[in-house]
């Protein structure tokens, strides 16, 4: 018996020892494979390494979600913003103005007595040795035509038409469509009463004299200020434009316009205010295509119209002050260009016979 748990006891040291080593051999495995054996350099790289999937594959870094706030940009406070862009209201520079002292003309005379107070002037669109010239208020409602020495050539009269001869302040000519008008502007006021003022169109005649024509047509128009003492007038044919110009005392003169069209039937014309030159007393008005001209008392300003600009731009930069150092012309009333636009022309009241007064543009 003794010796029966002595081999007991030698087999169970046996299974101890094996049991033993065998443990022993199962931690080397393990700590080979990365098990939990594994050493504190194995940990902190499985809790830095990227997780991975059953095959092994790194998986990508999350996609960021567009909450993430972007680093400002970096300014060196060097940098210059570009200037703003010009969108066209630029203050221009103030125009230089020419200043001009007529003198010497040597006028010419009208030889038709009747001509006693030349308030208007145009020449002819039909031919260009033709001028026309009417009375101021108070004369009989005739065109007085003459040539350039001044000879007498015949007359229009418009007695038992229809046509008013309250004051006639100004006329002009243009060609439009075809056809050679003359327009006449019965819009002198000189209390500023009349609520109510007319422009007549009419053909101008190739045969005089002529009596009892007819207008083509007849424009009846008020202001949008009230009544006002207008003395020149000026058509642009190709703005199909009238544009008038009252006459005051200040320098507050205001450019009026109408359309050069017939209106329709019953239509009210209110003149549209374009802008103020700067001037006082006008006393006429004239243009000839991109040229325009107002007369005063004692000068005539001269205006030129640049590419793609407005009459309202034009007339608020004047080019030419041509001073009238001229005896003749008591009261200048009348003035117009010549059919090719190098002179100038002028009558005046107050003096018989009544001068024409010629003036060669520099």
């Amino acid at each position: 018996m003794n010796f029966c748990f002595k081999r007991l006891r030698c087999s169970l040291e046996n299974v101890s020892k094996f049991g033993l080593l065998l443990g022993l051999i199962t931690m080397l495995i393990f700590s080979g494979c990365g098990g939990s054996g594994g050493s504190d350099t194995d940990d902190h790289k499985k809790k830095n390494d990227p997780p991975t999937d059953n095959g092994g594959r790194i998986e990508d870094p999350p996609i960021n979600d567009g909450d993430t706030t972007e680093d400002p940009p970096i300014d060196d406070g060097d940098t210059v913003e570009d200037p703003p862009i010009d969108d066209g209201d630029t203050v221009e520079d103030p125009p230089v103005i020419e200043t001009i002292i007529v003198e010497d003309t040597n006028p010419q005379a009208l030889k038709n007595m009747d001509i006693v107070e030349s308030s208007g002037l145009a020449f002819s669109t039909r031919d260009p040795e033709i001028l026309w010239t009417h009375n101021d208020h108070g004369n009989s409602a005739i065109l007085y035509a003459f040539d350039l020495q001044g000879n007498d050539l015949g007359t229009i009269s418009f007695l038992f038409t229809g046509v008013l001869s309250i004051d006639w302040e100004d006329m002009a000519a243009f060609e439009m469509d075809g056809n050679h008008y003359l327009i006449i502007g019965e819009v002198g006021d000189n209390n500023k009463r009349r609520n109510t003022v007319w422009l007549y169109i009419l053909l101008e005649p190739e045969v005089l004299p002529q009596s009892q024509i007819f207008p083509e047509w007849e424009i009846e128009f008020t202001y949008p200020d009230g009544p006002q003492n207008c003395e020149g007038i000026a058509v642009d044919p190709v703005e199909r434009y009238i544009y008038l110009i009252n006459k005051t005392a200040s320098t507050n003169c205001w450019i009026y316009r109408v359309p050069l069209d017939p209106p329709l039937d019953g239509q009210s014309i209110i003149a549209e205010k374009v802008t103020q030159p700067g001037i006082s007393m006008a006393t006429a008005m004239d243009i000839h295509r991109d040229q325009a001209l107002i007369l005063t008392p004692s000068s005539v300003q001269l205006y030129q119209k640049q590419p793609g600009k407005t009459w309202q731009e034009t007339f608020g930069r004047m080019s030419k002050n041509l001073i009238l150092n001229i005896p003749e012309l008591v009261d200048p009333e009348g003035a117009t260009f010549s059919p090719d636009g190098s002179q100038i022309f002028i009558t005046s009241e107050k003096k018989l016979p009544t001068p024409l007064v010629k003036i060669n543009l520099p």
